[in-house]
C-alpha cells in the first residue's frame, strides 16, 4: 500500500522525542536610555555657584549684573583653549557670576558635562607649563607669575595682563573638580602678586564650600 506524503510526515513526527522542547530564539534585552534632564543640568550649575551674597565677608554685597550662561572654555592659558576632550559627545552647560567692589574683582564659572567626566585639573597644569607668556587675538599679553598653593587637588596660577589701553595688572585663577563639575575662579585684588595670591586662596575656599566639599 502506498503511503501519502502526509502519512510519511506523521510517521517521522511520531519518532521524535516528545520530551524535547522546541528550540527558542532569545530576544535581545531591552535597553532603555534615561531622558536627558537638561533643566536639571542647568539647575545644578546655578546651585553650585557662590551664592549672590556669598562674598559679603569681603565687603561685596551682591554680584555685578546678571549671571551669564555663555559657552566658556575652561582655560586659555598659553593659548590652550582647554575644553573637555569629549565635549562633542556630551552635553555641556556653564554659568558665570561676577562681583566687583571694595577693591575686588571676582568671577566664577562652573562647568558641568552630561556624558563624560569633567576636564581634569591636570590638563590645565600641563598647559600652564608650556609657556612663560602668550598674546591673544586682541593683542593682550599675559605673563605667568607663578602657581598658587591650594588645598586638595586644586590648581592655581597668577598672570600679569598687559593691554594696549590700560596699565598692567595681575589676576589669578583656580581650577577645582567636584563630581561632574569643573569650577574656575578668577580674582584680582590689590596691586602686588602676594595680595592677588592671597585673594585667590580666600575666594577658592568660599567657592569650594559652595560646592559642598
Amino acid at each position: 500500500m502506498k503511503r501519502t506524503a502526509a502519512a510519511v510526515l506523521l510517521t517521522l513526527l511520531a519518532g521524535c522525542d516528545a520530551a524535547t522542547p522546541p528550540a527558542t530564539v532569545e530576544s535581545p534585552p531591552v535597553v532603555t536610555t534615561p531622558a536627558l534632564d537638561r533643566a536639571g543640568l542647568k539647575r545644578s550649575v546655578k546651585d553650585a555657584l557662590i551664592p549672590a551674597g556669598g562674598l559679603a565677608s569681603l565687603g561685596i554685597k551682591k554680584p555685578d549684573g546678571e549671571d551669564d550662561d555663555a559657552q566658556y572654555v575652561v582655560s586659555d592659558v598659553c593659548r590652550s583653549e582647554i575644553m573637555n576632550p569629549e565635549d562633542f559627545r556630551s552635553v555641556h552647560y556653564d554659568d558665570s557670576r561676577t562681583w566687583k567692589g571694595n577693591g575686588w574683582w571676582v568671577n566664577e564659572v562652573v562647568h558641568v558635562w552630561n556624558g563624560s567626566a569633567p576636564t581634569p585639573v591636570e590638563a590645565v597644569r600641563k598647559a600652564y607649563e608650556t609657556c612663560k607668556s602668550w598674546t591673544d587675538d586682541l593683542d593682550t599679553k599675559s605673563t605667568v607669575k607663578g602657581t598658587v598653593a591650594l588645598a586638595g587637588g586644586a590648581f592655581g596660577y597668577c598672570r600679569e595682563i598687559d593691554k594696549r589701553d590700560a596699565d598692567p595688572f595681575i589676576n589669578c585663577h583656580s581650577f577645582v573638580t567636584h563630581g561632574a563639575m569643573m569650577m574656575v575662579v578668577s580674582t584680582a585684588h590689590g596691586t602686588t602678586l602676594k595680595s592677588n595670591q592671597a585673594a585667590l586662596v580666600t575666594v577658592t575656599a568660599i567657592a569650594v564650600a559652595s560646592l559642598g566639599g
